[in-house]
């Protein structure tokens, strides 16, 4: 995609080389917007991807919300991005607009209940300003269409710009609205307005003539073109899709939930030596496939070596789990400190397996459990604190959640009783529960652990195939902690089985021997 400015910039450069006269700048816009209007009539697929970039000034705020005037098509996708950095995205997702008001108890925002939309005399009435700024921008963020308004929760910075992608018939564009980036869209666009720019102002019916013929052979090319590309992309769908590569999901049962869904959670299971080419990496596979997961969860330090070639290996010995779409992917893993050790197994984590959102923490919904999965290592860029922004991210993601299980994945745990690294990480312990959790699944200490603080279960199980760890009952020197393990094993390598239905949820720890040394029943 490229901005309206840097088309019109190309299309004048290449038409008037020696420049326009002040007079005549005007004009020309108007005919390049002209030729995007000819060009959309014709062409469906250039009416299907049309982006509104919304500046400060045609923004006003409300009630907490940022309002703005919505394209006269449909809404397929909002976001907000930096002005230093528009590839520093935050997507919106779309809510009702009674759902909106309720979710803004959640930013911390007072809401009223009869909100309805402002008169027109009030718009225009409050930009963004650095002294209105929330103090960091939004990790996550909700939209509405309500009464031919775009309403925005929460309001956008003055350091943002907020966008929107819509379908329809486009008229109008601003310098900062994104198009196409195609040459045979940007030549169509040029020669129409070469043309008209002729017939207008040059006189000449000669010229406007050659431009006419040659704007329509470059229409042409352009529509031949859009509809070649249209033809030869594949669409499949589930039912009977003979090209399909993997299995449709299992339909619902009656009552709208999967039967039995199993998950198996793994962490640090690769050898700080060796890689993959351990025993332990092996007998824990063997044993992962042996229950054969929907899903599987990792709790980091998918690479304990510290090399990208382990990430890689690592893909390809899970290969059938690994997708490129979220309705293919089946492997969820989480940072560890190990995958972050240099630039290369960093780079090798985010290009060998399939993460949403900012892909340093995220979340999917896996009916009937949405799983978050966080960074918490103290790189992150958006913190890792009770008060940072992906804190607010998880707390608000957790409030509007409707599933019936609502599972948290982080590699350093917040609480621990093994040998150096006890009690925990103090700037994880967020209030989970408060929050709307149910429980949380950790790594980093190579050992299994059932810790029950004040009602919340921890699980601790970076036990699947590192060197372990030794536990200490005595919670090294924390007797107020020590009442708090339940379980722990540190002798032998495992995996933590999980399997959920709408209102129960098992969690069982088995060894490589097959022994279930802990098991849990959550009930709704």
């Amino acid at each position: 995609m490229i901005r309206f400015a840097d088309l019109l910039e190309r299309c004048q450069r290449a038409s008037h080389p020696e420049g326009l006269a002040e007079n005549l700048v005007e004009p020309y816009r108007r005919f390049v917007a002209e030729g995007l209007v000819t060009a959309q009539k014709y062409v469906d697929q250039l009416r299907d991807r049309h982006v509104n970039a919304y500046p400060q000034c045609a923004t006003y705020w409300f009630c907490h919300m940022t309002v703005v005037a919505a394209p006269p098509g449909l809404i397929t996708e909002v976001w907000t991005e930096s002005v230093s950095d528009p590839c520093d995205r935050v997507i919106y997702d779309q809510i009702d607009f009674d759902q909106l008001k309720c979710v803004s108890c959640a930013f911390g925002s007072p809401q009223a209940p009869g909100v309805t939309a402002p008169a027109a005399a009030d718009s225009g009435a409050r930009a963004a300003t650095p002294e209105t700024d929330r103090p960091y921008r939004a990790r996550v963020g909700f939209f509405a269409v309500h009464e031919g308004k775009i309403w925005v929760l929460p309001a956008i910075r003055s350091d943002e710009r907020l966008m929107v992608k819509w379908a329809g018939y486009k008229t109008e564009w601003t310098d900062e609205d994104e198009i196409e980036d195609d040459p045979l869209l940007e030549r169509a666009v040029r020669l129409y307005a070469e043309r008209e720019f002729a017939l207008h102002f040059e006189r000449d019916g000669q010229l406007t003539e050659f431009l006419g013929r040659e704007w329509a052979k470059a229409f042409a090319d352009l529509l031949h073109e859009m509809a070649e590309r249209e033809r030869v992309v594949p669409r499949i769908v589930c039912e009977g899709a003979a090209r399909a590569t993997r299995p449709c999901p299992t339909p619902p049962a009656a009552d709208g939930l999967p039967e039995g869904l199993r998950i198996v959670y793994i962490s640090d299971y690769t050898d700080r030596n060796s890689g993959i080419d351990s025993e332990a990496f092996r007998r824990t596979k063997e044993l992962v496939l042996l229950y054969s997961p929907h899903h599987i969860w990792t709790g980091g330090d998918n690479a304990q070596d510290n090399r990208a070639q382990t990430i890689r290996d690592v893909a390809s010995e899970y290969a059938a789990y690994i997708g490129r779409a979220p309705q293919e992917n089946r492997f969820w893993p989480a940072l560890g400190n190990h995958d972050l050790d240099n630039s290369e197994v960093e780079q090798a984590y985010y290009t060998s397996f399939f993460l949403p959102g900012v892909k340093r923490y995220y979340d999917v919904l896996i009916w009937p459990v949405h799983l978050f999965v966080l960074n918490s290592e103290s790189s992150e860029p958006h913190g890792r604190t009770e008060t940072s922004a992906q804190a607010e991210w998880l707390r608000v993601k957790l409030a509007v959640s409707k599933a019936p299980w609502k599972v948290v994945v982080a590699h350093k745990p917040p609480y621990t009783s093994t040998l150096g690294y006890c009690p925990g990480n103090l700037d994880m312990r967020w209030p989970y529960q408060a929050w709307g959790a149910d429980f949380m699944l950790c790594g980093h200490r190579h050992v299994y652990e059932r810790i029950d603080v004040d009602g919340f279960t921890y699980i601790v199980a970076g036990w699947s195939g590192a060197e372990l760890h030794t536990v200490d009952p005595s919670f090294c020197g924390h007797p107020e902690l020590a009442a708090c393990l339940k379980a722990y094993e540190d002798e032998q390598h495992g995996i933590v089985v999980l399997g959920f239905t709408a209102t129960k949820a098992t969690i069982e720890a088995v060894r490589h021997d097959g022994t279930v040394v802990d098991r849990i029943e959550l009930t709704k």
